[in-house]
Order: structure tokens, then C-alpha cells, then sequence
């Protein structure tokens, strides 16, 4: 390697570039050097609700297009094509790479990602069912709701939907495979098996509790209007 020219070697691998590929601030560097850091990004996500944010490794700018779309340095690989036996050089490692993105189905899925992923689309679907019947019960000044209908299913989803539903000024929610209770006021009983407290809720001083009903307002409307 030491024939070619250091500009010709991404900037991640050290090795001669093979299909450049460039990100929005600029920087280039090879297909599968972007592939794996995209992958490093998405693993890196905390919901998956959100878009993945990818990151260019030598600026770190930030962009929401992913390496299957970010365009060819076509620029450089005229350059390299005049460079000796560049076209061999290269051969092996697309081929490889293309191995890489062609590996069977069920090598390539996350089962842990995936079973991840089914609970926050149940806690999301949920949660629009529930948040209107929350706004209903917070109006007519009743200090918990019962749901006993899918109580399976919610439970599974407990600690998902009460991060969710505390948004919202709720002090506790308790789950059951019969009934699933979610406390807008301070509930002392403790008899369930799961259980999820509120930490911001102020135990020290029950009388100060500052409900935000603007919120749970606010996102009951928007759910009411959403057109799905």
C-alpha cells in the first residue's frame, strides 16, 4: 500500500478507499466504514420512536440519512481508477462487502431488538387508548382509573407506559393479569406485585402536588385530532 498516495486511503480503515461515499458535511470515506458506523448509531438509539441521528466519524455532524442514500465521490473514484491495479485491489473487498449485506435473514435479525421494538409499538397503541379515558377521569376529579380489559398485555408494557403516562402528573401505576390501575392522586396501598412510583412525585409533602392537567390536556387533543 505504501504505492498510493495517503489521500487515497479512507480516513477510518487506512485502507485504499473502495466506493467512496460522501456525507453531507463533505468528509468521504469508504461504503462499508460508513456502513458499520451507521450501524453503531442506530445500536445507540434510546427509543424507537426516534429517527436514528448519524454522525460523520471525522466532524461529527450530525445527518438523518443513512449510507444507502448518501451520494458516490465519484471525483475520487476517477482518480483511483487510473491508479495501478486498482480495480483488482478493490475486487475483493466489494465482494465481501456485498457477502456482508447479502447474510441470510435470520443471521442478520436482533430477536432482542425486534421483541424491544414490538413492546414500544403496544406501549404507543396503548397509550392512546388509555390517555383519553386519564384526560375523562382527571376532569370529573376521580383519583384512579381501572382498565380490565388486554390486562396481559399491559402488564408486559408496565414500565414502558408508565414512563409515558408519569408525563403527565400520574403518581402511581400498579399491574395485574386482572386489573391495571393508574393512581392520578397519592395512593398509600400496597398490595399489588408490580408496582411503578413516580419519582418526581414529592412523598415528604402530599399536599403540594403540582398536577400539569395543560399537558395531559394538550396531548389528549392531539391524539383526538390526529386524522389516524
Amino acid at each position: 500500500m505504501s504505492e498510493y498516495n495517503e489521500c487515497l486511503n479512507c480516513p477510518v480503515c487506512r485502507d485504499i478507499y473502495v466506493t467512496p461515499k460522501l456525507y453531507e458535511c463533505g468528509h468521504t470515506i469508504c461504503e462499508e466504514c460508513m456502513h458499520n458506523i451507521d450501524k453503531q448509531n442506530e445500536n445507540s438509539m434510546t427509543s424507537n420512536f426516534d429517527a436514528p441521528i448519524y454522525k460523520c466519524p471525522i466532524c461529527r455532524k450530525e445527518s438523518i440519512i443513512p449510507y444507502q442514500d448518501r451520494p458516490i465521490n465519484h471525483t475520487l473514484i476517477s482518480l483511483l481508477d487510473k491508479t495501478k491495479d486498482y480495480k483488482k485491489l478493490c475486487e475483493s473487498k466489494k465482494q465481501n462487502f456485498v457477502k456482508k449485506c447479502r447474510i441470510s435473514l435470520y443471521d442478520d435479525v436482533n430477536f432482542s431488538h425486534l421483541a424491544l421494538k414490538s413492546k414500544f409499538i403496544k406501549c404507543e397503541k396503548y397509550y392512546k387508548k388509555i390517555l383519553p379515558l386519564l384526560y375523562e377521569a382527571a376532569n370529573s376529579g376521580k383519583s384512579k382509573l381501572t382498565i380490565l380489559t388486554d390486562t396481559k398485555e399491559l402488564q408486559t408494557i408496565q414500565s414502558l407506559l408508565s414512563k409515558k403516562l408519569f408525563t403527565h402528573g400520574i403518581y402511581k401505576v400498579q399491574a395485574t393479569p386482572r386489573e391495571f390501575n393508574i393512581y392520578i392522586l397519592p395512593e398509600k396501598k400496597n398490595n399489588y406485585r408490580n408496582e411503578s412510583v413516580n419519582p418526581q412525585f414529592n412523598t415528604t409533602n402530599e399536599t403540594q402536588i403540582n398536577y400539569p392537567a395543560f399537558n395531559l390536556e394538550a396531548e389528549y387533543n392531539n391524539i383526538m385530532n390526529s386524522p389516524f
